[in-house]
């Protein structure tokens, strides 16, 4: 039996749609992450380079210096803190990644830069993120780390702006 993506998009997109006609859906974000691990596909449309020429200057800022970095392709399965069945607005610049690099020791951060769900729909931060169903569902997400770093840790925006570690450590595969 074969999944058929393109009626899962359309799905997306008309759930999107009612999503945006009901602002109280999408106001809030309602969700929790209830699993992380690194994504295992490799994508030609998806590099660093590629990732680092859309970025605005002051997410850009955030990253590893040029050269140093790569991309860590994230995992991630959610769920919906009101019920398996609810919209809510996913927006990558709620995420951050967090390290201590073993080579240095030196600690660091940067934010998760986007969503990839496919060729034709990525979304990057500095949008609004994308109004997504919750129940239960895996979505792969991603951020610029530097080579060295073997394991990441996901944090998340609270109120007050700062973020607060999940407790959802991810391994790296090592840069070969």
């Amino acid at each position: 039996m074969r999944f058929e993506y393109r009626y899962a998009l359309t799905a997306l997109a008309l759930s999107a749609g009612l999503a945006m006609s009901s602002p109280a859906a999408a106001a809030e974000p309602g969700y929790a992450i209830s699993g992380a691990s690194q994504a295992r596909g490799k994508y030609p449309h998806l590099t660093v380079e590629s990732v680092s020429a859309k970025l605005p200057p002051a997410i850009a800022a955030q990253l590893p210096p040029a050269g140093s970095g790569r991309l860590a392709m994230l995992n991630l399965t959610f769920r919906a803190t009101g019920g398996s069945g609810e919209l809510r607005r996913l927006d990558p610049a709620d995420l951050q990644v967090q390290w201590a690099d073993p080579a240095t020791g030196v600690r660091g951060a940067a934010p998760v830069l986007g969503i990839h769900l496919g060729k034709d729909m990525l979304t990057m931060v500095g949008g609004r993120g994308l109004v997504i169903s919750m129940g239960s569902a895996s979505y792969e997400l991603f951020a610029i780390v530097p080579k060295s770093v073997r394991a990441i840790d996901l944090a998340q925006r609270q109120p007050d702006g700062s973020f607060r570690p999940l407790g959802k450590r991810i391994g790296l595969t090592a840069v070969k």
